[in-house]
């Protein structure tokens, strides 16, 4: 597919938003970004539209990045590309990168994006591991899998929660 029939394509998944933004409405990775693909291969959707807009493909070191912040917008305008070293940069500026020197950024517990439970069912579950109930048994009564239980058993997953 040439990419002026790519970019065709991408734009027909393009919904307005905020702030001039242009956001992706097919599938999202849990992260937040729109993933497609352009020349069979499956990519993020900004990175197909920077690709297919300027008729180029990007080296592996070269990231697309957001002026706006916004993970699903895929308006040209938005997109600026830049080194890894530069991407990084610039989310240290706004404030988004996480870093091991500052982990209070980091989401935990409900507040990331790949929580299954709730912080209250968390403890619970801490509670029910106390008493002596199996991960099974526990994993019964909640959306987690017997791992995700043994996860928190093992101050694996919500560890910032105090100890039993």
């Amino acid at each position: 597919m040439s990419k002026l029939k790519a970019k065709d394509r991408i734009l027909a998944r393009l919904v307005p938003a905020g702030n001039g933004c242009l956001e992706w409405s097919g599938y999202r990775q849990p992260n937040g970004y729109g993933q497609t693909s352009l020349d069979g291969r499956l990519m993020p959707a900004h990175r197909a539209m920077y690709q297919a807009h300027h008729g180029v493909n990007l080296s592996r070191d070269q990231d697309v990045c957001h002026a706006c912040d916004n993970r699903a917008c895929c308006n040209i305008d938005h997109l600026f590309v830049g080194s890894r070293t530069v991407n990084m940069r610039d989310a240290r500026s706004k404030g988004r990168h996480v870093s091991i020197t500052h982990p209070e950024s980091f989401p935990r517990g409900e507040r990331s994006y790949r929580a299954k439970i709730t912080e209250a069912q968390a403890i619970e579950i801490k509670r029910l591991i106390s008493i002596g109930l199996s991960c099974g048994e526990i994993a019964k009564r909640f959306p987690i899998s017997r791992d995700g239980v043994s996860k928190i058993k093992h101050n694996k997953s919500w560890k910032h929660l105090c100890q039993n």
